[in-house]
């Protein structure tokens, strides 16, 4: 949660700078990236190598041998699906996060109650984050991170109606972060109950750098829409499009997940059989 936690405070410190000009809000900005630095003395390591400090080929050899044995015991198809889902998801936050105000300043709105959009947002994810904490524990990251994010499909679509009234759009927006952005903070629990503790720093970089890559495509895909002059329900429709192929790329990780261990029973079962005929 700490990401939707750090947006909420840092849009309602936005909100309040906008009066005094834009540059209060870039040095605000500096200041708590510098405060990130204390991250590197107040956050414990998973692994502490013998070797701080020197890199030599052995090292560099597993490295490499890492990246590719975590698509080892049937994991490839889940983690693709893992990439795919990260990609849309961050696409999606990253845009609806440039692009809301905006669109909610077309409409009419002020700059300060624009900024407030975002936060209303985030804090959506931190409701929806909190609310899933026992759906996780019991079924497992996948099932839960596919259905919220697939009602946050609908609630985008919703929200391109919704522009016209201020106390309407904020509680669809408040449904928006609940939904979606809730169901893609799971995105890390997905990714250790994917893969083995040796092989997790590999694939969770991977699935990372593709959400990555999606939140750089993501504000351009909205220059390129908001270009393109289309009503606000087609907008908001195709802003849809990434959190419902989210949600049917996360069912499917659970799926091929689920393969290859009841593949690994069937053929216990069967060898009990031939075991008890014999």
């Amino acid at each position: 949660m700490g990401y939707p936690v750090g947006a909420v405070v840092g849009g309602l410190i936005t909100s309040f700078f906008l009066a005094q000009g834009w540059r209060a809000i870039f040095i605000g900005g500096g200041i708590a990236a510098l405060a990130t630095v204390l991250a590197a003395f107040f956050i414990p390591e998973t692994f502490r190598s013998s070797r701080v400090g020197t890199v030599d080929s052995s090292r560099l050899r597993t490295n490499l041998a890492q990246m590719g044995e975590q698509f080892a015991d049937g994991r490839l198809g889940p983690a693709l699906m893992v990439w795919i889902g990260q990609f849309c998801m961050l696409l999606l936050l990253f845009l609806l996060t440039s692009w809301t105000p905006t669109m909610a300043v077309r409409s009419g709105l002020t700059l300060q109650t624009a900024a407030v959009c975002g936060v209303i947002l985030n804090l959506g994810g931190v409701v929806g984050a909190l609310a899933l904490r026992g759906a996780v524990n019991r079924h497992g990251p996948f099932v839960p991170a596919a259905v919220m994010v697939g009602m946050g499909a609908l609630m985008i679509v919703l929200l391109g109606q919704t522009m016209g009234s201020t106390p309407l759009l904020m509680i669809v927006l408040l449904l928006v972060g609940v939904t979606a952005l809730g169901g893609q903070l799971i995105c890390p629990a997905m990714i250790v109950e994917l893969f083995p503790v040796y092989v997790r720093g590999a694939g969770a970089g991977c699935a990372f750098a593709a959400g990555r890559v999606g939140s750089i495509i993501g504000p351009l895909l909205g220059g390129m829409l908001l270009a393109a002059n289309l009503k606000l329900g087609w907008l908001y429709a195709i802003v849809a499009l990434p959190a419902a192929i989210a949600a049917v790329v996360f069912a499917l990780a659970n799926r091929m997940r689920q393969a290859p261990t009841q593949a690994a029973l069937g053929a216990a079962g069967h060898a009990d059989v031939r075991e008890d005929n014999r």
